[in-house]
């Protein structure tokens, strides 16, 4: 089974479920092989449509599809053939976006001769090319995809490299399936920096899908929702959305508790509905905790204001409250020119602390001073 038995091909079936791929292998084919006819099937239940009309030297070809092709069908055709858009190193499904979180140096397709299994068969050709190590894995699968049509045009011609079948190149052991990508994108409160931006780049950067998510509370926190990361000690800084509070609330008033301010706030301070405030307030997660949190509305269409700031003892003094104010600064500079606050005359310390933040007092009011960040 290799790309010369194309010399006696009367029928070329392809699986594929894209038109627009179809489109492309049958431009390939009538470019190469002018005599051949092409049929295109969007899926199993189409190919096996066809099984009363196949022949003896009818070719099954198949790119861009999950499906698995049975083997009473597969038998009934003189040669089949896969192309797997990625390399033999990686088996199985989505495994571009496994390949950029392993920052391959080398990528492409790899044509092989389809059984019952996934990505099982003997390895007949292999595309592959040189890749930047930081490629996302949107970017590997256009350039597996752009080596996959190589291939093709190789099948085409009768050209594919036998000295791969002589090599007895093998399969990666590891074949991923669509169960694997959750687990794997996953961030966890441990998570460095470093490695949440590793999973971006290969599991999300560039995707139409919203990949990545941290679990809390029974809640998922899609990517969009993650504000920033933190490089020491780890933790996550999320925004703080209504139904999230109602069931962390528990854990926030604990945080509460501990502020060094008065009065407290009870529950319905904490649910008042003020503008934007569900779009801007953040909570700090580390450990399956809320360690700490930032709630902020706006104020005017030009500025937001930060009512409350508050870390947990235990994980105080280790940058937490810095981290929170840079990301409120950096989640509030699209929409604001401003972002104010109201910090205690007689919290000497706080005052400094908001001063190195960039924040600057503009008047006094009720033993407390009104501050100002331009943004």
């Amino acid at each position: 089974m290799c790309g010369d038995t194309m010399l006696d091909i009367q029928t070329l079936y392809v699986l594929t479920k894209r038109t627009e791929i179809f489109d492309r292998i049958f431009a390939i084919g009538k470019e190469k092989s002018p005599g051949l006819v092409l049929v295109h099937c969007a899926n199993v239940r189409q190919l096996c449509e066809y099984v009363p009309l196949l022949k003896e030297n009818d070719m099954l070809l198949s790119f861009g599809h999950g499906d698995i092709v049975p083997p009473s069908v597969l038998s009934l055709f003189k040669t089949a053939i896969n192309v797997h858009p990625a390399s033999p190193a990686y088996p199985g499904r989505d495994a571009h976006f496994y390949a950029a979180y392993d920052g391959v140096t080398e990528y492409g397709a790899t044509a092989h001769v389809m059984t019952p299994k996934v990505d099982d068969g003997e390895i007949l050709d292999i595309e592959l090319v040189s890749v930047k190590k930081d490629s996302s894995g949107m970017e590997l699968l256009e350039i597996a995809n752009s080596c996959a049509f190589a291939l093709m045009e190789r099948l085409f011609m009768c050209e594919f490299n036998k000295d791969i079948r002589k090599k007895g190149i093998s399969w990666g052991e590891r074949k991923t399936k669509r169960a694997d990508l959750p687990v794997t994108c996953k961030i966890l409160s441990t998570d460095s920096a470093e490695e949440v931006e590793r999973k971006f780049r290969a599991f999300q950067k560039g995707s139409p899908f919203k990949n990545l998510y941290i679990d809390v509370y029974g809640f998922r926190f899609r990517f969009e929702d993650i504000v920033s990361c933190r490089e020491r000690g780890g933790g996550v800084i999320v925004k703080m959305a209504h139904n999230f509070l109602t069931k962390a609330f528990p854990f926030v008033e604990k945080v509460e508790e501990t502020i060094e301010a008065e009065p407290l706030w009870l529950r319905e301070n904490f649910f008042i509905d003020l503008p934007e405030k569900w779009n801007l307030s953040l909570s700090f997660l580390v450990e399956g905790i809320v360690a700490g949190f930032a709630i902020v509305s706006q104020k005017t269409p030009f500025c937001a204001h930060l009512h409350r700031l508050c870390v947990l003892p235990y994980y105080r003094n280790q940058g937490i409250a810095g981290d929170l104010i840079s990301s409120l600064k950096n989640l509030c500079k699209n929409s604001y020119k401003f972002l104010t606050l109201s910090a205690y005359d007689n919290k000497e310390n706080l005052l400094k602390f908001y001063q190195k933040r960039g924040f600057f007092p503009m008047r006094e009011e009720e033993k407390q001073t009104l501050m100002i960040c331009h943004l």
